[in-house]
């Protein structure tokens, strides 16, 4: 290859190869050997600390190892060839041949298509037509396995990069060269992250190598440190602090649900800076993406640090164009006028990667609300700065403007946390029920509130001074290309921690904390939820929502099937029931019932002599969420039954599975009153959880929202708590809570009523979840146990049955904690071997 055809290829370097240092200096060795050491390590700690472990980025850490070495050492003209070949290798590793050359296809015809010599609309068009094809793969409309799985990717790609790169080109800016534009898209940490920062095609041109090496190297490295602070400061937030609805009972708490869900935003936050310092090691020096949001002291400052990406991409495109079109027609509040437009468009947006991002969208209202309040307080607020503008501001003592700065600070947090409130609440009426735990407030709490908010004040008007000062003042500004000496300290200090043998020399709750932090899970109340309720989306929870680059297999060409196929909707307390004679796959798991609708296999409806019949009776865990048909512990204790154990009075076990995902014990009665007992089952097992009064409580709660038709004695609670369907879940739950025991001690003595009536034999069977650990470990599961036993119910106790196994070892991931294939062979041998002990009271011929 010449120079001049190199040259030719990239003739964008000619003008930055000036500010390079030459690529075997010293001083360039020198930087490069410990930025290879600082990147090693923050890769070390995300794979240690489990860092956003869906995304894959721990699996694909030795391509940026290599493909950052390469990138250092080979000339500058060709480092776009590196970057683009460097995504190319992670889609082909992660997607495999088929996929990953379908995803190559779509992505090569649409920037293919933006440089079509045709009329910039017909272009538009065409896009339009590649989106329509990948929309249609979204949605499996028609089922194809290799397409659906890449669609996300290539719409997070896309969906916004297209827009800025069509509006650029339609302006008259030519890329420079075909690897500036594949590069452009081809960002290879998109592959991980689906939510991306929306980079600009002008600020990627203009900055790309406009540093020397050296700098942008440190410059990503203290970014890259950043967003993993944040992502820790979030876990930090979210398990130690974050709270559910339910746990908001006054004041207090309720200032603790909002402002820790307003904190959650880290987490954003860090992955932003994260990606942006990667992409700075290989030459992007991209600016700030967000910058000290939590120091906002107004809307429009607000406006102005929390994603700066995100605002600019609406200002170019959106806000100038719509402020030239109106400008000829409105006359009076044009800038008021115009930001309206751009927030209700920014909502519009939102959604738009919702649903790229999701597969589908569901009109949220609470979501609309919170734009249009958001947008119209930056509205008022711009249009206030604008007429005030020209207005001479006496001057204020720097005490006094500490003091409103502090002021406007926690007055812009509040506002944020009540918004964002609002946003996470599931209906208006439960935002309401939330905010008004207010009343809740003693004299004493008023006056502890106000002491406290005195007190922040106080320490934010010291910490000003303080800062105020020029050797804080220079430490704050350095810029971060010069922050080695931060760095290196801080990543030796995380690093120690990450290394068990430092671990265990630390004091004890210093080693709890980072073993709680050094993992990513679902904090306790999303562990009720996931469990409580197998039908309910999470923000992270229910599986098969989460889309990371290694929670999907790519590689497979199973059809796997969705909930609206496998159940069918009753509008009775069932809910949704499973559709008979089903044989599909479900996460690539095997999902088989019978003719009756039960996950289990044939059975002849009427029992045939000598033969032993159980009703088994329970939610997810016992339907097998999760495993195949044949891992789920009621099949393996059934074989058991059947090949080892003998009994000279049955020749025959059968374990009837009416296990249904979501199904307490309201809806085992139901079963109880039109299916179980048209079996002749000899015995009914009911199966008890964790936190069992709670799950009823919360069943009960959501039935009377969905306004479900239910019998007297549930009506009966519903009048003597004055429950009204209109009442949100939350505040439902809340009126229910103290009948709590009344209801489950009800819902046993009906079970073991209908059982003897139908002389079967109540089994009640307690199985803690796999998120219950002796220092969780509800104090009610006693009271529970003794309901039980007043029930009559022959009881069978099942806790420790996971014995010494780490967690992890028996769950099938951290967002879906159902007990894996191991989980059920231990709750199967256990379960069998408490069935042999209580033979003489189970296993008894009643007719």
């Amino acid at each position: 290859m010449t120079l001049s055809f190199v040259n030719k290829l990239f003739p964008e370097y000619a003008d930055k190869q000036s500010v390079q240092e030459p690529i075997f200096s010293r001083k360039r060795l020198l930087a490069f050997g410990l930025t290879l050491l600082q990147l090693i390590s923050i890769l070390y700690i995300i794979k240690n600390f489990n860092i956003e472990k869906s995304s894959g980025i721990s699996h694909i850490a030795f391509i940026i190892v290599l493909a950052f070495i390469v990138n250092s050492f080979v000339p500058l003209k060709f480092r776009q060839f590196i970057l683009f070949n460097t995504c190319l290798t992670i889609i082909l590793f992660a997607f495999g041949f088929l996929a990953g050359s379908l995803f190559l296809a779509i992505a090569f015809s649409i920037i293919g298509i933006c440089h079509l010599k045709i009329n910039y609309w017909y272009r538009v068009l065409l896009i339009l037509g590649m989106g329509l094809v990948v929309f249609v793969l979204r949605i499996k409309l028609f089922y194809f396995q290799a397409g659906y799985s890449i669609s996300p990717f290539l719409a997070s790609m896309f969906m916004f990069r297209v827009i800025i790169y069509l509006y650029e080109i339609k302006h008259g800016m030519i890329p420079t060269s075909i690897w500036q534009s594949l590069c452009y898209f081809f960002l290879f940490p998109n592959i991980c992250f689906l939510f991306f920062p929306i980079v600009d095609y002008k600020t990627f041109s203009k900055t790309y190598y406009n540093m020397a090496d050296d700098e942008l190297w440190q410059k990503g490295i203290r970014w890259m440190l950043r967003g993993l602070t944040h992502i820790l400061a979030y876990r930090i937030v979210y398990y130690y602090f974050l709270i559910g609805h339910s746990d908001v009972t006054d004041l207090f708490s309720l200032l603790r649900y909002m402002t820790s869900s307003y904190a959650l935003i880290l987490r954003l936050s860090g992955l932003f800076h994260f990606i942006v310092g990667l992409l700075c090691l290989f030459g992007l020096n991209l600016p700030q993406v967000f910058n000290n949001y939590f120091l906002a002291t107004s809307f429009t400052d607000l406006w102005r640090r929390i994603n700066i990406y995100w605002r600019e991409f609406m200002l170019k495109i959106f806000f100038y164009p719509i402020m030239f079109k109106l400008k000829k027609r409105v006359t009076h509040n044009l800038l008021a006028v115009t930001m309206l437009h751009v927030f209700v468009i920014s909502w519009i947006l939102h959604c738009y990667q919702l649903f790229w991002i999701q597969g589908s969208y569901q009109f949220n209202i609470l979501d609309l609300a919170f734009w249009l309040i958001l947008g119209g307080c930056i509205t008022v607020n711009a249009v206030i700065q604008e007429k005030q503008s020209h207005i001479v501001v006496k001057e204020r003592s720097v005490n006094i403007i500490y003091l409103f700065t502090i002021i406007k600070m926690l007055g812009m947090i509040l506002f944020m946390s009540v918004m964002w409130s609002l946003w996470n609440s599931n209906t208006f009426t439960e935002w309401v029920y939330i905010m008004s735990n207010i009343r809740n407030c003693t004299i004493e709490d008023g006056i502890l509130f106000f002491c406290g908010i005195v007190f922040v004040i106080g320490v934010g008007f010291i910490t000003q001074i303080v800062l105020d000062k020029k050797i804080f003042k220079d430490l704050i500004g350095i810029k971060p290309q010069y922050t080695l000496f931060l760095t290196l300290p801080a990543l030796l200090i995380i690093l120690l921690c990450s290394f068990n043998v430092t671990k265990k020399v630390l004091p004890g709750s210093m080693y709890t904390f980072i073993k709680t932090i050094a993992d990513e899970k679902l904090n306790r109340d999303d562990y009720n939820k996931v469990e409580d309720n197998y039908y309910k989306k999470l923000i992270d929870g229910e599986e098969g929502t989460v889309i990371g680059l290694w929670n999907l297999n790519f590689k497979t060409g199973k059809r796997n099937s969705t909930n609206a196929e496998i159940f069918i909707r009753t509008d009775g307390v069932f809910g949704k029931i499973y559709k008979p004679d089903l044989d599909v796959m479900i996460n690539d798991k095997s999902f088989r019932t019978d003719s009756f609708g039960l996950r289990d296999k044939n059975y002849a409806f009427i029992k045939s002599s000598g033969t032993y019949r159980m009703a088994l009776l329970g939610g997810s865990y016992e339907m097998g969420s999760g495993v195949d048909n044949d891992e789920v512990f009621e099949t393996l204790v059934e074989k058991k039954l059947n090949s080892i154990y003998r009994d000279s009075t049955f020749s025959d076990f059968e374990i009837m599975n009416f296990a249904v995902g979501g199904f307490q014990a309201i809806q085992h009665i139901e079963l109880c009153y039109t299916k179980v007992f048209q079996y002749k089952p000899d015995a009914v097992i009911y199966f008890a959880h964790s936190d069992e009064g709670m799950r009823l409580v919360n069943s009960f709660a959501r039935l009377i929202y969905k306004k479900k038709n239910l019998k007297f004695p549930l009506l009966e609670f519903i009048k003597r708590t004055a429950v009204t369907p209109g009442m949100s879940e939350s505040e439902i739950s809340a009126r229910l809570h103290p009948y709590e025991k009344v209801i489950l001690k009800w819902a046993y003595s009906e079970i073991s009523i209908l059982c003897r009536k139908h002389n079967a034999i109540p089994v009640w069977v307690f199985l803690p979840t796999t998120t219950t650990t002796a220092a969780n470990a509800s104090v009610g599961e006693l009271e529970v146990k003794k309901l039980a036993t007043e029930s009559y119910f022959v009881q069978i106790d099942l806790t420790g049955v996971y014995g010494s196994y780490d967690r992890k070892d028996i769950i099938i991931s951290e967002w879906n904690t159902h007990p894996n294939g191991l989980g059920h062979v231990l709750i199967a041998n256990k379960f069998y071997d408490e069935l042999i002990s209580n033979r003489k009271l189970i296993f008894t011929k009643n007719r």
